[in-house]
């Protein structure tokens, strides 16, 4: 799908949960006596308010202290920390523990580029990455063992019976379905109003944009609120640009629509109850159902759905012209700093001309690869499959070397392990030039 409408479902599945949450215990408070609707209300906003300010405080204070541990280990430690340390104040505070939680994971996010070193950031990613699977596929497991004792309890309660649970599941899971469909097509109208508007203005920022260029003041010349306005000129064109290369119309809203799965959340919420909920079994079991019917029923019919309606994102061939344009542009501001004359060490003192022919050559190299994602010639397409195919051999033949010297015992564990690392890195590198190039 176009990759604006997967981002408005990913974050729809941050904040729309989290807020779902909210409303789900404001609901049951509401049970356990009269309140009125403006008592909700209030609670509901000030759930919202609170959750969200102790989230950017912890957030923050996140990036904070893991900008001063200079171990992976431990800032990915700090990491698994966050997510209850925003938590646990919120709940106390009878806040939205939940949000809190998805303000901090958003601002760690935004600020792991600025921050955090790049074995931080794969470390991170990985392990998350990990507990993510575990977690989303650990709620379905437990849904499964508890399914014989729910069915079990209904069986011997007066109550409704199974056959009325499903249609109850059928019915909720249509009405869910309908009342999406009656959010996301005012959206869908509130956006086009908003995409012609952007598109309006696109012109004022074009002239806008050159007028900055005609001054002729090179970036380092500009001062911060000339750099600030010029970076927001080129934001704001970047937008419009972005907007009318992904448009949002009927055929989108229809697919964005019918992609409102229920899962992870809907189960684990369930899971939530009270027991002195009246029915808790029952409700249980129907979430259960409505989970299942919409992850199968409409996640087994949304990609016909998506090639009958036609929508398609930008093609592999665009991906990879794309990636190579912005490499490119790295690639260019690190070669202007290569052999920019004011470039010394540390201290002050020149480097050594054999060091800078040694990364000239690496620059190459990247270049090479980069002119080959923005051409993507089969020719040059095959040398660089041929190029990581070679470079595959080789490293398997130093990963077969190095175990022979673990089995001999010649060198001690600390040094083999380095060297494993380093081979593991030409991997990882080897890996991700592979996925560039594809």
């Amino acid at each position: 799908m176009p990759a604006r409408m997967v981002t408005v479902l990913e974050g729809e599945g941050l904040v729309n949960d989290a807020t779902a949450l909210v409303l789900l215990r404001t609901a049951i408070a509401a049970t356990a006596g009269a309140v009125s609707f403006m008592h909700i209300i209030g609670d509901f906003v000030l759930a919202v308010v609170i959750g969200t300010a102790v989230g950017v405080v912890v957030g923050a204070l996140g990036v904070w202290i893991r900008t001063r541990l200079d171990d992976p280990v431990l800032t990915t430690a700090v990491s698994f920390a966050v997510p209850f340390l925003a938590f646990v104040p919120a709940e106390k505070v009878h806040a939205s523990g939940v949000l809190a939680v998805v303000v901090a994971g958003l601002i760690t996010s935004h600020g792991s580029a600025t921050h955090f070193s790049a074995s931080d950031r794969v470390s991170e990613r990985t392990n998350w990455r990990t507990i993510q699977l575990l977690l989303e596929n650990g709620v379905f497991l437990v849904m499964g063992y508890e399914m014989p004792t729910l069915l079990h309890d209904i069986h011997g309660a007066e109550g409704p019976e199974l056959s009325q649970l499903v249609y109850i599941a059928l019915a909720v899971s249509a009405v869910l379905v309908v009342l999406r469909m009656l959010f996301i097509f005012p959206m869908v109208e509130v956006i086009a109003y908003r995409e012609r508007m952007a598109e309006a203005q696109s012109e004022m920022w074009r002239t806008e944009q050159e007028r900055l260029r005609a001054d002729g003041k090179e970036w380092s010349e500009r001062s911060m609120a000339e750099r600030r306005w010029k970076r927001k000129v080129r934001t704001r064109i970047s937008d419009v640009e972005a907007l009318a290369n992904a448009r949002l119309g009927h055929k989108e809203g229809l697919v964005l629509g019918w992609a409102g799965m229920r899962g992870v959340i809907t189960v684990a919420a369930a899971q939530t109850l009270p027991a002195e909920v009246v029915y808790r079994s029952e409700l249980i079991l129907i979430a259960y159902m409505v989970a299942i019917i919409t992850l199968i029923g409409q996640g087994a019919t949304l990609p016909i759905l998506i090639k009958k309606l036609g929508v398609r994102g930008t093609s592999e061939e665009a991906d990879r012209r794309e990636l190579g344009q912005l490499l490119g542009e790295i690639v260019e501001v690190m070669g202007g700093r290569l052999r920019s004359p004011g470039l010394h060490r540390e201290d002050g003192s020149k480097f050594d001309p054999a060091v800078l022919e040694m990364v000239k050559a690496d620059e190459e190299r990247l270049e090479t690869r980069v002119r080959a994602l923005d051409t993507d010639t089969e020719a040059r397409a095959q040398l660089l499959d041929d190029r990581q195919e070679l470079l595959h051999h080789l490293l398997d033949a130093a990963q077969g070397a190095l175990l022979d010297a673990r089995a001999q015992g010649t060198y001690s564990a600390a040094t083999l392990s380095r060297a494993q690392a380093i081979l593991d890195t030409e991997v990882l590198r080897l890996q991700a030039g592979h996925s560039d190039g594809h």
